[in-house]
């Protein structure tokens, strides 16, 4: 979870300076980079505990995101 906040973190700080400097190549490249890792973590998590947010429900005829365990009845904290 820690390197998907600060991915996060870094994607929203980076999204602020290219607001004032879109076409900047270096801040893109950045932006590009961070997008990929933060989705690579998001995966890797939804993976190994479910669904992260909403979004991350994979199956298109079942909702499981309420009825699937959260990582503490897991047993994974």
């Amino acid at each position: 979870m820690n390197a998907i906040y600060q991915c996060g973190f870094a994607i929203s700080d980076i999204t602020l300076f290219l607001d004032t400097h879109p076409k900047d190549p270096d801040a893109l490249d950045y932006f590009q980079h961070m997008k990929h890792k933060y989705n690579h973590f998001v995966a890797e998590y939804e993976t190994k505990f479910g669904p992260l947010t909403q979004t991350g429900e994979q199956r298109q005829n079942y909702w499981q995101w309420t009825v699937s365990p959260w990582p503490w009845e897991r047993g994974y904290y």
